[in-house]
């Protein structure tokens, strides 16, 4: 087809590998239960230190039905020492059920020490999209996770993105630019969730108020967004630090079907943000 690009012959032929390749590695890949886990992670010597955090976000992937074969799994030297994949191994005896990795034999000891020194690649980076989309998300996913982890996995966000699509998608149409201390993910997220519990009249109001918000146009600017715009001003951490669990707060008021506030003032932020965990826990079915 005119304008398409034959990529057939830039593809490595098996005969080219093996007259390029320094070596050969034997890969299989198999279904690992909690119990050969166990065996596995006794040859595990010499690694860095778990982190609890994404052994729990690898375990949630694998009780949800999320996991998926790549090509990252478990990695043994020629003398049978574990050198990659702890924290999978790990994550399959947290689940306590059994997840599908590549298996890997006869890695060369030189290699041990230098794997996962790459870049480190954000949740950003395997999205494949902007902070504009991603971070209200992954706000979102956060406000679920609270007592679990805070870690914010790309399966975690991908699932949440599908779910509030269409909300998002409303409201990055409505006003997709960058507005200082307006376009934040706190108040986007909160965005999110309150259209996703609104009528139509209800979520046009919101959309005209978030363009007027989002753009500072203080004529078109309800009693509401007026008191959230102030309010906001207001909301410091530590050293001038935004504390972004008071302002998701302060938005979700300020996003809330009382239009004619004319103060917000939050004495506990967990109310707000147990609020919005019944809206996201709702709509994902949990």
């Amino acid at each position: 087809m005119h304008g398409m690009v034959d990529n057939t012959n830039s593809i490595p032929t098996r005969a080219e590998l093996e007259r390029l390749s320094r070596g050969q590695v034997t890969g299989y890949a198999v279904d690992v239960t909690p119990d050969i886990a166990r065996v596995w992670l006794l040859t595990n010597t010499g690694n860095r230190s778990p982190r609890a955090a994404h052994i729990a976000a690898l375990a949630r992937d694998i009780v949800a039905g999320r996991w998926r074969l790549t090509h990252q799994g478990i990695a043994f030297s020629a003398d049978g020492r574990l050198i990659d994949g702890q924290h999978r191994l790990q994550a399959i005896i947290k689940a306590d059920r059994p997840a599908t990795l590549m298996v890997f034999l006869g890695i060369h000891d030189d290699m041990f020490g230098a794997l996962d020194r790459g870049a480190v690649r954000s949740v950003r980076d395997e999205i494949g999209m902007s902070a504009a989309w991603v971070d209200p998300i992954g706000t979102m996913v956060r406000i679920l996770l609270t007592g679990e982890t805070k870690k914010v996995t790309p399966t975690d966000v991908r699932e949440m993105m599908d779910a509030f699509n269409a909300e998002q998608t409303i409201m990055m149409h409505t006003f997709s630019s960058y507005a200082p201390g307006r376009s934040n993910a706190p108040i986007k997220a909160a965005l999110i969730c309150r259209l996703a519990t609104s009528n139509g009249g209800q979520r046009k109001t919101l959309l005209e108020q978030w363009r007027a918000f989002a753009t500072l146009d203080l004529p078109a600017m309800d009693r509401t967004s007026g008191a959230m715009l102030k309010r906001l001003e207001r909301v410091r951490g530590a050293a001038g630090s935004v504390n972004s669990d008071e302002r998701l707060a302060v938005a979700f008021v300020g996003w809330g079907p009382d239009r004619t506030l004319q103060r917000i003032q939050i004495d506990d932020v967990s109310k707000q943000i147990g609020e919005m965990r019944t809206i996201i826990k709702a709509r994902l079915g949990r």
